[in-house]
């Protein structure tokens, strides 16, 4: 250990000497603290049940990942221009609670009425990812309840709809310091193992559907080169059922789904939890072509409300289409073929967003708004657009990295934010505006703005919040990062330490 922790050191010292400017400036910059959230009224002590170590982490002078150490996410220096909007003061928004972590990053995975699930992380890839950590907080008060460390290996876990327990598969064991694959049913409230099971190593994942726990190990993460899929009885752990595959496959469910749903070549097969029978199948007609492979990085599918179970009818890649399929009828109800050249993303179960280079002329991009319901082109501009959500009768979205506002049936132009700085060209949103009331809450490169949602103007930005988009945190980014519950409420992720329950003052102030 003692070695891993000088190699990180050592890293983070050498990229202090190369940022320690910036880094004075960006403490300076309208008052926002860049290393870790501030001490507000409503912070949580650190306190609770832990289910391995406290809080699930090792002892660090400072935040794991994050400023400095994570000049190797994303959003560093060289990605995103700078930028000072001026008429944006930064402003405390009115906290609920902050719970202060021990790690940069914070997202939410999954929430009961009063309980969060949310996961820790440095931040780090490959062999600079040291921390990460599962655990849960009071809905109500941000306290700490339990924790999971998962150390430098990677950690899945997700809510149960129908049970308020959570599951959670872990890779490594930081106290034995060796890899393990290790499922757990846990009471959300107390941390309580209601269940486990250690599996034969591999690196698989997990998902939930109705009553069950999928663990699944493609074959190129298998240690004997066989794929694996195993679904265990939700309440006692009972293996129901497997299936071995020879060739890659990958579970598209989410929690509250009633089948085990399998994409496995052109196929798509939806089968019974309990048993094992097959409900329904679709197969997709002709596979995707060498300029869409991979295809995780043509589509990106729509948001995950963490609040919820999710819809029945999703997006989905399906052979050299993205088709948006009814999970339980497994009915087709709309069709897209992906082009080469296009960049997809699913947003509002009915649009797309199309960016591509038309006539393959470099340089120059065109963004599409798609009707999956009509069939068709709702309209097109010229730019890159990213980051779309609707919202009544506009779409808003940044427009080659400046913030806008278009009619939904025309694609008129509402309004364009003044010169703010662009982000660099080509950069594209990894998570959607959200409105709240008369305002529009725009993740803008490492900071968060509050627009005027009737004319675009930078109105605040949120003091003590720091936000960067770490490879390989992309799910979690798009969907755990910035959510609203039914009152309103806002929770809100960061990479400075904090995850936050918030309220933005109605009407915000001009």
């Amino acid at each position: 250990m003692g070695d891993v922790r000088w190699r990180r050191h050592t890293v983070v010292l050498m990229m202090s000497a190369i940022l320690l400017g910036a880094l004075a400036t960006a403490c300076l910059d309208g008052g926002n603290e860049r290393v870790r959230c501030g001490n507000a009224a409503g912070a949580m002590a650190e306190q609770g049940r832990d289910v391995r170590a406290a809080d699930g982490v090792r002892d660090n002078d400072g935040l794991p990942g994050g400023p400095p150490d994570a000049a190797f996410a994303d959003s560093d220096p060289a990605e995103i221009e700078s930028y000072s909007p001026e008429p944006a003061p930064s402003v405390d928004p009115d906290w609920v609670w902050r719970y202060q972590g021990k790690l940069a990053f914070h997202y939410l995975l999954g929430a009961t009425d009063e309980e969060l699930l949310l996961r820790g992380d440095d931040g780090g890839f490959s062999g600079l990812h040291q921390d990460s950590t599962i655990y849960a907080l009071d809905r109500g008060t941000g306290e700490l309840l339990w924790s999971i460390d998962a150390g430098s290996g990677w950690a899945d876990a997700e809510v149960d709809p129908e049970r308020s327990d959570a599951a959670v598969l872990t890779h490594y064991d930081p106290d034995a310091g060796q890899h393990e694959e290790r499922i757990r049913r846990l009471r959300l409230r107390d941390g309580a193992v209601l269940w486990e099971q250690v599996l034969p190593k591999g690196h698989g994942s997990l998902r939930l559907a109705a009553g069950a726990v999928i663990y699944a190990v493609p074959p190129e993460n298998a240690a004997d080169g066989d794929g694996k899929l195993r679904v265990y009885h939700a309440d006692t752990g009972r293996l129901m059922w497997e299936r071995e595959y020879a060739e890659s496959f990958r579970v598209l469910n989410r929690p509250g789904d009633p089948y085990v749903l399998v994409q496995h070549e052109r196929t798509l097969t939806a089968y019974r939890p309990a048993d094992g029978k097959r409900v329904w199948e679709l197969e997709a007609g002709n596979p995707p072509g060498p300029d869409l492979q991979p295809f995780e990085n043509v589509f990106t599918d729509a948001r995950t409300d963490r609040f919820s179970s999710g819809s029945r009818i999703r997006w989905a890649a399906f052979g050299s289409s993205i088709a948006k399929i009814d999970m339980v009828q497994g009915l087709v109800e709309a069709v897209y073929p992906v082009n080469p050249g296009e960049y997809v993303t699913a947003f509002d179960g009915r649009w797309l967003l199309i960016e591509r280079s038309p006539d393959d002329e470099a340089g120059r991009f065109e963004t599409v708004l798609y009707d999956s319901s009509a069939g068709r082109e709702q309209w097109k501009l010229p730019g890159r657009g990213s980051g779309a959500v609707v919202e009544g009768s506009r779409v808003y979205l940044l427009l080659d990295g400046i913030p806008a506002a278009f009619d939904l049936d025309s694609g008129r132009m509402v309004w364009k934010t003044a010169y703010i700085g662009p982000l660099k060209s080509g950069w594209r949103a990894p998570v959607s505006p959200l409105v709240a009331g008369d305002a529009l809450l725009m993740p803008y490169g490492e900071d968060l703005l509050v627009l005027d949602v009737s004319d675009g103007r930078v109105l605040r930005r949120l003091r003590d919040v720091r936000i960067d988009y770490p490879d390989g945190r992309e799910e979690d980014t798009k969907s755990g990062l910035i959510n609203r519950d039914a009152s309103g409420d806002i929770y809100l992720g960061s990479s400075n330490g904090c995850f936050s329950r918030l309220r933005l003052p109605q009407p915000i102030s001009r």
